[in-house]
Protein backbone atom coordinates (compact mmCIF):
# COMPACT_ATOMS: atom_id res chain seq x y z
CA UNK A 1 0.00 0.00 0.00
CA UNK A 2 2.86 2.14 0.53
CA UNK A 3 1.84 2.94 4.10
CA UNK A 4 4.78 1.88 5.71
CA UNK A 5 6.37 2.09 9.27
CA UNK A 6 8.28 4.74 7.65
CA UNK A 7 5.40 6.97 6.43
CA UNK A 8 3.67 7.43 9.23
CA UNK A 9 6.94 8.16 11.21
CA UNK A 10 7.25 10.82 8.72
CA UNK A 11 3.16 11.98 9.14
CA UNK A 12 4.05 12.11 13.40
CA UNK A 13 6.99 14.12 12.39
CA UNK A 14 9.69 11.62 14.84
CA UNK A 15 12.73 12.76 13.53
CA UNK A 16 14.45 10.06 15.59
CA UNK A 17 12.07 7.12 13.70
CA UNK A 18 12.64 8.48 10.42
CA UNK A 19 16.62 8.16 11.32
CA UNK A 20 16.08 4.71 12.54
CA UNK A 21 14.39 3.69 9.57
CA UNK A 22 16.46 5.49 6.85
CA UNK A 23 19.11 3.48 8.77
CA UNK A 24 17.44 0.37 8.14
CA UNK A 25 17.10 1.04 4.46
CA UNK A 26 13.74 1.48 4.58
CA UNK A 27 12.25 2.78 0.68
CA UNK A 28 12.09 5.99 0.30
CA UNK A 29 10.67 6.54 -3.21
CA UNK A 30 8.07 3.87 -2.30
CA UNK A 31 4.39 5.77 -3.26
CA UNK A 32 1.22 5.53 -1.59
CA UNK A 33 -1.98 3.64 -3.02
CA UNK A 34 -5.47 4.28 -2.37
CA UNK A 35 -7.00 2.04 -0.43
CA UNK A 36 -10.43 0.75 -1.08
CA UNK A 37 -12.96 1.62 1.48
CA UNK A 38 -16.78 2.42 0.81
CA UNK A 39 -18.05 5.32 0.87
CA UNK A 40 -14.25 7.21 0.79
CA UNK A 41 -13.20 9.06 -2.80
CA UNK A 42 -11.51 7.28 -4.47
CA UNK A 43 -8.61 9.77 -4.96
CA UNK A 44 -8.49 10.65 -1.37
CA UNK A 45 -6.82 9.09 1.97
CA UNK A 46 -7.01 9.63 5.56
CA UNK A 47 -7.55 13.60 5.35
CA UNK A 48 -6.70 15.16 2.13
CA UNK A 49 -2.90 15.23 3.23
CA UNK A 50 -1.80 11.92 1.82
CA UNK A 51 -2.42 11.69 -2.21
CA UNK A 52 -2.20 8.62 -3.99
CA UNK A 53 0.99 8.13 -5.81
CA UNK A 54 2.58 10.28 -2.79
CA UNK A 55 6.33 9.96 -2.24
CA UNK A 56 7.64 9.93 1.08
CA UNK A 57 8.89 13.20 0.80
CA UNK A 58 5.81 14.53 -0.37
CA UNK A 59 3.87 13.11 2.64
CA UNK A 60 6.86 15.12 4.80
CA UNK A 61 6.17 18.32 2.51
CA UNK A 62 2.06 17.74 4.00
CA UNK A 63 2.83 16.91 7.31
CA UNK A 64 6.40 18.26 8.76
CA UNK A 65 6.93 21.24 10.11
CA UNK A 66 3.30 22.59 10.75
CA UNK A 67 4.00 26.08 9.13
CA UNK A 68 5.92 27.19 11.75
CA UNK A 69 8.62 29.35 11.34
CA UNK A 70 10.92 28.07 13.49
CA UNK A 71 10.45 24.55 12.63
CA UNK A 72 13.64 22.99 11.21
CA UNK A 73 11.83 20.56 9.14
CA UNK A 74 14.47 17.68 10.09
CA UNK A 75 11.88 14.83 8.77
CA UNK A 76 12.42 16.45 4.92
CA UNK A 77 16.68 17.20 5.32
CA UNK A 78 16.73 13.56 6.26
CA UNK A 79 14.66 12.49 3.47
CA UNK A 80 16.48 14.66 0.96
CA UNK A 81 20.11 13.81 2.73
CA UNK A 82 19.31 9.91 1.48
CA UNK A 83 18.10 10.36 -1.78
CA UNK A 84 14.62 11.47 -2.24
CA UNK A 85 14.00 12.95 -5.41
CA UNK A 86 12.49 16.51 -5.19
CA UNK A 87 11.37 16.67 -9.03
CA UNK A 88 9.00 13.52 -8.69
CA UNK A 89 5.57 14.16 -9.38
CA UNK A 90 2.04 12.51 -7.72
CA UNK A 91 0.74 10.17 -9.82
CA UNK A 92 -3.05 11.63 -9.06
CA UNK A 93 -4.34 14.77 -10.18
CA UNK A 94 -3.14 17.66 -10.33
CA UNK A 95 0.51 15.86 -9.67
CA UNK A 96 2.04 17.91 -7.43
CA UNK A 97 5.23 17.80 -6.37
CA UNK A 98 6.40 18.33 -2.86
CA UNK A 99 7.29 22.25 -3.09
CA UNK A 100 4.08 22.54 -4.80
CA UNK A 101 2.70 20.81 -1.31
CA UNK A 102 4.83 22.33 0.93
CA UNK A 103 3.58 25.97 -0.70
CA UNK A 104 -0.17 24.85 -0.92
CA UNK A 105 -0.07 23.56 3.26
CA UNK A 106 1.58 26.65 4.13
CA UNK A 107 4.53 24.89 5.42
CA UNK A 108 7.22 27.64 5.30
CA UNK A 109 10.33 25.19 6.85
CA UNK A 110 10.17 22.86 3.96
CA UNK A 111 10.30 25.05 1.09
CA UNK A 112 14.23 26.97 1.72
CA UNK A 113 15.45 22.84 2.00
CA UNK A 114 13.89 21.66 -1.31
CA UNK A 115 14.64 24.93 -2.71
CA UNK A 116 18.24 23.83 -1.68
CA UNK A 117 18.14 19.87 -2.91
CA UNK A 118 16.75 21.42 -6.48
CA UNK A 119 16.60 25.39 -7.46
CA UNK A 120 14.84 25.07 -10.15
CA UNK A 121 12.18 23.36 -8.73
CA UNK A 122 9.76 26.22 -8.59
CA UNK A 123 9.56 26.07 -12.13
CA UNK A 124 7.67 22.63 -12.91
CA UNK A 125 4.05 23.68 -12.55
CA UNK A 126 1.10 21.27 -11.61
CA UNK A 127 -1.06 19.81 -14.06
CA UNK A 128 -3.49 22.69 -14.39
CA UNK A 129 -0.86 24.98 -15.20
CA UNK A 130 0.21 26.69 -11.79
CA UNK A 131 3.66 27.10 -10.23
CA UNK A 132 4.51 26.52 -6.65
CA UNK A 133 5.04 29.71 -5.38
CA UNK A 134 1.82 30.55 -7.48
CA UNK A 135 -0.21 27.84 -5.06
CA UNK A 136 1.06 29.98 -1.88
CA UNK A 137 -1.07 32.90 -3.13
CA UNK A 138 -4.39 30.43 -4.47
CA UNK A 139 -4.68 28.05 -0.86
CA UNK A 140 -1.59 29.30 1.07
CA UNK A 141 -2.30 31.10 4.67
CA UNK A 142 -0.58 34.92 5.11
CA UNK A 143 2.53 33.91 6.66
CA UNK A 144 3.44 31.85 3.58
CA UNK A 145 2.76 34.59 1.34
CA UNK A 146 5.10 36.65 2.91
CA UNK A 147 7.67 34.36 3.16
CA UNK A 148 7.21 33.65 -0.92
CA UNK A 149 7.41 37.77 -1.77
CA UNK A 150 10.36 38.18 0.65
CA UNK A 151 12.62 35.51 -0.50
CA UNK A 152 11.50 34.16 -3.90
CA UNK A 153 10.36 37.36 -5.61
CA UNK A 154 12.46 36.52 -8.25
CA UNK A 155 10.54 33.11 -9.06
CA UNK A 156 7.57 34.97 -9.29
CA UNK A 157 7.93 36.63 -12.78
CA UNK A 158 7.17 33.51 -14.40
CA UNK A 159 9.25 30.74 -15.66
CA UNK A 160 12.19 32.05 -18.22
CA UNK A 161 12.60 31.78 -21.51
CA UNK A 162 12.88 27.93 -22.57
CA UNK A 163 12.07 26.39 -19.66
CA UNK A 164 8.76 24.24 -19.80
CA UNK A 165 5.65 25.87 -19.50
CA UNK A 166 3.41 22.07 -19.18
CA UNK A 167 3.74 19.07 -16.85
CA UNK A 168 5.27 16.87 -19.28
CA UNK A 169 1.97 14.67 -20.98
CA UNK A 170 0.09 15.24 -17.85
CA UNK A 171 -0.19 18.92 -18.85
CA UNK A 172 -3.42 20.31 -19.11
CA UNK A 173 -3.19 23.80 -19.05
CA UNK A 174 0.62 25.97 -19.65
CA UNK A 175 1.73 27.87 -16.65
CA UNK A 176 2.53 31.64 -17.23
CA UNK A 177 5.92 32.55 -18.80
CA UNK A 178 8.32 35.85 -17.92
CA UNK A 179 6.64 37.47 -20.79
CA UNK A 180 2.79 36.82 -20.05
CA UNK A 181 3.90 37.91 -16.72
CA UNK A 182 5.19 41.63 -17.59
CA UNK A 183 2.76 42.17 -19.84
CA UNK A 184 -0.48 41.04 -17.21
CA UNK A 185 1.88 43.71 -14.41
CA UNK A 186 1.86 40.49 -12.67
CA UNK A 187 -1.55 40.95 -11.96
CA UNK A 188 -2.02 37.04 -12.13
CA UNK A 189 -1.01 36.31 -8.70
CA UNK A 190 -3.98 39.05 -7.43
CA UNK A 191 -6.01 36.96 -9.58
CA UNK A 192 -5.51 33.56 -8.45
CA UNK A 193 -5.13 35.26 -4.84
CA UNK A 194 -8.42 37.18 -5.02
CA UNK A 195 -10.01 33.87 -6.97
CA UNK A 196 -9.55 31.96 -3.60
Amino acid sequence: SGHSPLRFAIVADRADLVREFLAQGALIEIRSKTPKVAGRPKSWFNNALIFPGDTMLATAAGWCGGGAEEHDATVLKLLLAHGAKPRVVGDAPPYLTALNIACTNSNVPCIAPLMAADPTLWQIPHAFGVLPFDMAFMSGKPHVVEHVLANYSEQLQGVPAGASRFLDKKGLAACFSREEMERSRKHVLLFRAVQH
